[in-house]
């Protein structure tokens, strides 16, 4: 019916959605209520869908599934992009970049446990990528999950350029490590440490403790294989090794046991007897096996975007490298 007002007296359908807006937005309690205010906003187009609520609930989403195809192509690409709604690719030509990068990027993480050059292909369907994207780190990721870590440091290096000087910090440091890790699958430890290094300086200011663990690790481990016989700084990296375990909580520990137990058991043994590490060990009943080996870093969800999080990937891809 609205459909048809809109083509016949637009006038009057755009004042019928102003005021279920007015009428909706006094009453966003319960689903279907926000469903028909973001509806009715979506409908009439008149503000950026991104302004309109920051995430949709997903019981609100299942309402607003069957009306996407009665959106205009912009609000029918935000909520495609928000909730993962499969929409005819279409849609997407007149979207914003970072509407497609999230629509996109949710399909390639999802490609990615099964089929990670689908993945790479999806991301290749747009060059352009808005500054700092999530898009930079998975795309690096994926190129590692085929071995092809020279690509892997082409497209990191370039998401590390384009961050924005009010960057997201963990960002940066999760775009460090997949360029460490890359680095170090060439054969070439110094650059790697670098941008280790670079990593470690900007964790110390994240409020988890975890990337700054996992980052002084894999500096640690650089120096008991290629970069052997840096003596004096290995004895500074395992003391702020030792600092960053020792602030940590059992929580912690519990959220990251073969972690933990990574670091752990690169402290020589007359450290080992510390109250604060034995707290930690018997948290951490998973023995450490190997080098630590993994291209996303633990504890970093607060930095990421929704859609980062609505794929379960079955953990960090330890062992990848």
């Amino acid at each position: 019916m609205l459909a048809l007002l809109s083509r016949d007296r637009p006038t009057q359908a755009k004042a019928i959605h102003r005021g279920a807006i007015a009428y909706y937005r006094e009453r966003l309690g319960a689903p279907a209520d926000v469903a028909e205010y973001l509806y009715h906003s979506l409908v009439l187009d008149e503000d950026p869908p991104d302004q309109l609520m920051p995430q949709v609930p997903q019981d609100v989403g299942s309402l607003l599934a069957s009306s996407i195809e009665e959106l205009p192509p912009r609000g029918a690409a935000w909520l495609a992009s928000v909730m993962g709604f499969k929409v005819d690719p279409s849609v997407f030509e007149k979207a914003s970049l970072a509407e497609w990068e999230r629509y996109t990027g949710r399909r390639a993480l999802r490609a990615s446990l099964y089929a990670p050059r689908d993945a790479l292909s999806l991301l290749a369907e747009r060059g352009e990528r808005t500054p700092g994207s999530a898009l930079y780190a998975l795309e690096a990721r994926l190129h590692l999950l085929i071995d092809n870590p020279v690509a892997a440091v082409e497209v990191i290096m370039a998401g590390l350029t384009s961050m924005p000087v009010d960057a997201n910090a963990g960002r940066c440091v999760e775009m460090l490590w997949v360029a460490a890790q890359a680095l170090r699958r060439l054969s070439r430890p110094q650059e790697a440490d670098a941008r280790l290094e670079e990593a470690e300086r900007l964790a110390k200011g994240l409020e988890d403790p975890l990337p700054n663990v996992q980052v002084l690790v894999q500096r640690l481990e650089l120096r008991d294989g290629p970069l052997e016989g840096q003596r004096r700084e290995r004895e500074a990296l395992l003391g702020r090794l030792l600092e960053v375990l020792a602030s940590m909580t059992p929580d912690h520990a519990l959220r990251e046991p073969e972690l933990v137990a990574h670091a752990i058991a690169l402290i020589p043994s007359h450290f080992a007897d510390s109250a604060d590490l034995e707290r930690l060990m018997m948290t951490t009943a998973t023995p450490a096996t190997g080098p630590l080996e993994a291209t996303t870093l633990a504890g970093l969800d607060a930095y990421r975007e929704t859609w980062e999080l609505e794929v379960d990937t079955g953990g960090r891809e330890r062992a990848v490298l």
